[in-house]
C-alpha cells in the first residue's frame, strides 16, 4: 500500500466485516469466484458523526485500448467504503496519488483521492437489484470505458464542473442581461421562507429595507473540458486556484474592481462571485453549454479588501496596503458554493414546455372552470399576455373546479385569474382585467372594447351563444376568435376555431359544428344534460351542474395544446374531443369546414354553405327525371335577422315525384324534426322548403311555386319569421327566396 493512497480505518479480516454488502463483496473475492479482481485488504473506520464504515480494497484488471483517451492502468486500486446505514452509495475511489481528472467523478472537499460516480440512478433504486458481481463489473466497466474516453456518451448533457452545497439563490430572469451597473449588480438576498433549514435565497435587485445587500461581480471562464473537477473551493484562495487553470486571475480582478467599490455606500455590502464557465464535450473545439455557480460571502467589502491585501486598516479607516503580507491571501474569506436559478421568465417556461415563447396581446373572455384552467396552463407555458374579461365572482362552490383557492372567495373571477397569470414570471405592468358582462359592460363599454380590439387573439370560454354571435358580429378589431366550451355533461370539449381572415366566423361553425352533431351517431348524447345539479344558494338561477374535477383538467389540458395548434395554422376548424368518463378515453372528431355565402334581402340575411348546396344538388340528380325535395333544417338568429341554411331532409317516403311535378308528405318527418332538436338541444328545427326542376328549366318559381312560397309566408309570417323556399336546377345551381308575406328576394348559387 505504500505507493497508494491509505484508507480510513484499521486493518480487519475479511471474515470480521459487519456491514452486510461490505462482507459480500471480501467473500466473493476470498474465495476467488471473480476474474480480473483480486482483494488486497480490508478496513473498518468510525466516522466523527460516530456512522460505522468498512471499506474492501481491490485491485482490477481493466480492459484498455493501446491508444487511451485518458490515463488508466491496466490495473487499478480501488476502494469501496460501505456504510452502516446502507442508505447511501457505496463510495468508490481511486487509490492512485495520480489518477486522472476526468468526466464523472464526484466532487469532493478534497482532491485525492478521486471518488468515481458509477451510477446516474437514485440509490434506491439501485438498491433493489445490486450483487457484489454487478458492483465489482461496474468499477471494470466505468474504468475501461473511461480509457476509451466513452465513458460519456454524446448524448448526454454535459457535466458541470462543480456540485453544489445544497444552497441555492433564485436570481432575476434579467439578471444576465442587465448591464447598467458595469460589471457588477447591487442585489438583496433573502431566505425564501423562515425556517431553520432554509436552504433557498431569493435575490432582489436594488435597494431595499429586507436581506442582506450584495455587490454581484460576475466573470466568465475560458471553455473548459466538462466534468474536470476537482474539489470544491472553501475560500477565496482556493477559488483563485480553481479559476487560474480556467485562464481568470480572480485577486488580480478583484483588486481592481475594488479600487471602484471604495465608497462609503458600497463598503458595507457582502460580496458574490458569478462565475460563468464553457463546456466543451471531449474531443470537441466548440463551446457546448455553460455552466454557472455563485460563490457567496458574508464579509463585506472592506473586509475582502484587507483579506486580498490591496486595503490595510488604519486608525483614520482603510488606506491602500504599502506593503506585502503573505497571509494576505484570500484564505480568511470563507466562501459558501451556491447554485444559481433564473426566476421564471415567459421565454424560459416556454423553452420548459417544448415551445417557443408567444406574447401576443390575448383577451379571454370566461374565467370560469375551464377558462381558468386553460389560462393557467397557457400561461404556464409562455403563451399569451393576458386580458381576463368575466363578470362573475368567486364562490365556494367554485373552488370544487377552479383554478384559484380559497383566498379568493368573494373576488372578482377576472382579477383573481389575471394576477394568477402574471404570477409564474416576470411581466412588466400591471395585470389586465376587466370584471364586466362583455354583452353589458355599461360604463367601462370604452376599456372593455378597446381591449378587444387590440388583441390579435380573442379566446371565448364563456360557454354562451349570445356572447359568442356577440364577437362573430358586433364586437370590434380583426382579432381571430376561438370559442372553447364543455359539453354539459363535462366529458366533451369543442373547440370552433375561425380561420386568419375570419371568412369562417364562429356563428357559422357553430352551425357546421351542430352538423357534426347530427350526423355522428356517437355524439347523439352531446349535449344531453347531466342527470343531477347543485343548488349553490336561493335563487332559481343558483344552481351548478355536477362535473368531476378531473374531467375539467383532463380537457383544459387539450384544449391550452388545441389553442396553440390552432394559431400556427390559418386555416378555421372544428374538433370535438369526446372521452369516456369511465375509462377516460379520448376520442377526437375533427370536422372539416366548408365555406359560407351571405346573401341579405331588406333586413334579412341568409347564410348557406357549401355542404348544403352540395347535397341538394346530389338529391336532384339521384332522383331524375323525376323532381324531388325536402324540408330545410337551420338555425334563426332573430336579433341580428339571420337564417342559416344547415342541411336537408330528403323527400318523406310518402311523397309524389313526376317529371313535372312534387307534392312533399309527411311521413316521419315530424319524428326527424324533432329527434334533430333533441341531438342538438334546441339549435335546429324547420326553416323551410325546397324542390328540385328538370333539366332544361330554369329555377325561377312557377306559378305553383309562388303559390307554396305564398302559403309558407303566411304561415311563418304568424310566428315572426321569414319564409324559406329553395329550388334546385340543372348544374348544381340553387336559388333561394326569402322573405316575408310577398316581399322576398331570391338569388342562383352556382358551383
Amino acid at each position: 500500500m505504500s505507493d497508494y493512497l491509505q484508507p480510513e480505518g484499521i486493518i480487519v479480516a475479511p471474515s470480521d466485516l459487519a456491514v452486510p454488502r461490505a462482507f459480500a463483496v471480501a467473500e466473493l473475492l476470498d474465495r476467488g469466484r471473480l476474474p480480473f479482481v483480486g482483494l488486497v485488504e480490508c478496513f473498518r473506520h468510525t466516522t466523527i458523526a460516530g456512522e460505522k464504515t468498512e471499506t474492501v480494497v481491490v485491485d482490477v484488471e481493466i480492459e484498455r485500448p493501446q491508444r487511451r483517451v485518458n490515463d488508466i492502468h491496466r490495473t487499478e486500486r480501488i476502494a469501496a467504503t460501505f456504510h452502516e446505514a446502507d442508505n447511501r452509495y457505496p463510495e468508490v475511489e481511486s487509490l492512485r496519488p495520480d489518477f486522472p481528472p476526468v468526466p464523472h467523478i464526484n466532487l469532493r472537499p478534497r482532491e485525492f483521492p478521486r471518488s468515481l460516480c458509477l451510477y446516474d440512478e437514485p440509490w434506491s433504486q439501485i438498491a433493489l437489484r445490486w450483487t457484489p458481481t454487478a458492483f465489482i463489473e461496474q468499477i471494470r466497466f466505468w474504468l475501461s470505458e473511461t480509457a476509451k474516453g466513452s465513458l460519456h456518451q454524446d448524448d448526454q448533457p454535459l457535466e458541470p464542473l462543480l456540485f453544489g452545497s445544497g444552497y441555492r439563490i433564485i436570481l432575476p430572469s434579467s439578471f444576465y442581461d442587465d448591464d447598467s451597473h458595469g460589471d457588477h449588480q447591487e442585489l438583496r438576498i433573502v431566505p425564501a421562507h423562515g425556517g431553520d433549514n432554509c436552504r433557498v435565497f431569493i435575490a432582489v435587485k436594488g435597494a431595499g429595507e429586507e436581506g442582506l445587500p450584495f455587490l454581484a461581480l460576475s466573470l466568465i471562464a475560458q471553455p473548459q473540458m466538462h466534468g474536470a473537477i476537482r474539489h470544491t473551493p472553501r475560500n477565496l484562495r482556493e477559488l483563485e486556484d480553481f479559476l487560474r487553470t480556467a485562464g481568470v486571475s480572480l485577486i488580480d480582478v478583484l483588486k481592481t474592481k475594488l479600487a471602484d467599490w471604495n465608497k462609503e455606500e458600497l463598503l458595507d455590502k457582502k460580496v458574490l462571485f458569478t462565475i460563468a464557465f464553457p463546456l466543451m464535450r471531449a474531443g470537441a473545439a466548440t463551446v457546448e453549454s455553460t455552466d454557472i455557480w455563485m460563490f457567496l460571502t458574508t464579509k463585506s467589502v472592506a473586509e475582502v479588501g484587507v483579506g486580498v491585501g490591496h486595503w490595510e486598516k488604519t486608525e483614520h479607516g482603510l488606506g491602500r496596503s504599502l506593503s506585502h503580507d503573505p497571509a494576505a491571501d484570500g484564505r480568511s474569506i470563507p466562501l459558501e458554493i451556491m447554485s444559481p436559478h433564473l426566476d421564471l421568465s415567459r421565454n424560459r417556461a416556454a423553452a420548459a414546455s417544448g415551445f417557443a415563447s408567444d406574447d401576443r396581446p390575448a383577451v379571454a373572455i370566461g374565467a370560469g372552470a375551464l377558462g381558468s384552467q386553460v389560462l393557467r396552463l397557457l400561461a404556464q407555458s409562455g403563451f399569451g399576455t393576458w386580458c381576463v374579461i368575466d363578470e362573475d365572482v368567486v364562490l365556494p362552490h367554485n373552488l370544487a373546479r377552479h383554478s384559484l383557492d380559497g383566498s379568493s372567495i368573494g373576488f372578482p373571477k377576472a382579477a383573481g385569474v389575471a394576477i394568477q397569470l402574471r404570477q409564474f414570471y416576470e411581466e412588466e405592468g400591471p395585470p389586465k382585467f376587466v370584471e364586466v358582462d362583455v354583452l353589458n359592460p355599461g360604463s367601462r363599454k370604452d376599456e372593455t372594447e378597446a381591449q378587444i380590439e387590440s388583441a390579435s387573439l380573442i379566446l371565448d370560454m364563456a360557454a354562451s351563444i349570445p356572447v359568442s354571435r356577440y364577437l362573430a358580429h358586433d364586437a370590434p378589431g380583426s382579432g381571430r376568435r376561438i370559442g372553447m366550451f364543455l359539453n354539459p355533461q363535462g366529458n366533451d370539449l369543442v373547440q370552433l376555431a375561425e380561420d386568419t381572415a375570419r371568412n369562417l366566423r364562429l356563428d357559422c361553425l357553430e352551425m357546421q359544428y351542430y352538423r357534426a352533431l347530427w350526423h355522428t351517431s356517437e355524439l347523439h348524447d352531446h349535449l344531453a344534460q347531466p342527470p343531477g345539479r347543485l343548488r349553490y344558494a336561493r335563487s332559481c338561477r343558483d344552481v351548478s351542474m355536477t362535473m368531476p374535477n378531473h374531467s375539467v383538467s383532463m380537457h383544459a389540458a387539450i384544449g391550452s395544446k388545441a389553442v396553440r395548434q390552432v394559431m400556427e395554422d390559418d386555416a378555421a376548424s372544428i374538433r370535438i374531443w369526446h372521452s369516456n368518463p369511465e375509462t377516460m378515453d379520448v376520442r377526437w372528431f375533427e370536422v372539416t369546414p366548408v365555406p359560407v355565402y351571405h346573401n341579405t334581402y331588406g333586413p334579412w340575411t341568409l347564410v348557406v354553405d357549401d355542404y348544403v348546396q352540395t347535397r341538394i344538388a346530389e338529391l336532384r340528380q339521384a332522383k331524375l327525371p323525376a323532381e324531388t325535395g325536402g324540408v330545410l333544417i337551420g338555425a334563426y338568429d332573430l336579433e341580428r335577422k339571420i337564417v342559416y341554411v344547415v342541411d336537408t331532409i330528403s323527400s318523406p317516403a310518402d311523397s309524389e315525384e313526376w317529371p313535372t311535378l312534387y307534392i312533399r308528405g309527411k311521413k316521419g318527418l315530424a319524428d326527424e324534426v324533432n329527434r334533430i332538436s333533441t341531438i342538438t338541444d334546441g339549435q335546429l328545427e324547420y326553416i323551410g322548403e325546397w324542390h328540385s326542376h328538370p333539366d332544361g328549366c330554369r329555377c325561377t318559381p312557377s306559378d305553383d311555386d309562388m303559390k307554396v312560397f305564398s302559403w309558407l309566408t303566411e304561415n311563418m309570417d304568424d310566428a315572426g319569421l321569414p319564409a324559406l323556399m329553395a329550388i334546385a336546377g340543372e348544374g348544381s345551381v340553387v336559388a333561394w327566396y326569402l322573405g316575408m308575406m310577398l316581399r322576398a328576394g331570391g338569388w342562383e348559387l352556382r358551383p
